[in-house]
């Protein structure tokens, strides 16, 4: 995900090497990572359920939870959702999420 530029000046008039070097300057990186991995892991499900033609609705109720639940966790900006609620979802349609740790 690193992208290398040369010596890219940010707002402070400090100079980074690449958009990572920014983010850990900024002290944000942690977080704009999570945002991430939480939007592509929503926007994949959303995908998923429209691929194999299952309404929202029916989701919840297979899930054992609400519509509302439901459009939390596939809005891809929502980021107060559990790994055992994204695991419940993916495994009713087929999937399985699968979680790393790296260095």
């Amino acid at each position: 995900m690193t992208r290398k530029t040369t010596n890219q000046q940010g707002a402070s008039g400090k100079h980074f090497d690449d958009f990572d070097d920014f983010l850990r300057d900024e002290g944000i990186e942690e977080d704009v990572k999570a945002r991430v991995e939480k939007r592509v892991i929503a926007l994949q499900l959303e995908d998923r359920r429209k691929e194999i033609g299952l309404s929202k609705a029916e989701l919840a109720r297979r899930v054992g939870t609400s519509r509302t639940q439901i459009d939390r966790i596939l809005d891809p900006h929502s980021q107060n959702v559990t790994i055992e609620t994204l695991r419940r979802v993916a495994a009713e349609m087929g999937k399985r999420l699968r979680l790393s740790l790296a260095d």
